[in-house]
């Protein structure tokens, strides 16, 4: 098991998917995000986490 997989087992919240390559531009290395809430219709409000 590598450093990343045990990290991504021992945190509370998931590693997630790495971020498409348009978005990347914003960050600097490779950034995972995790979909906390997805978007709905009453607050209109994604919630997410991301990891670097």
């Amino acid at each position: 098991m590598t450093l990343s997989d045990e990290l991504s087992n021992s945190t509370i919240f998931p590693k997630g998917e790495e971020l498409p390559e348009f978005l990347s531009k914003y960050f600097s290395g490779k950034v995972w995000v995790s979909m906390l809430v997805g978007m709905d219709n009453e607050f209109n409000c994604p919630i997410g986490n991301s990891r670097t």
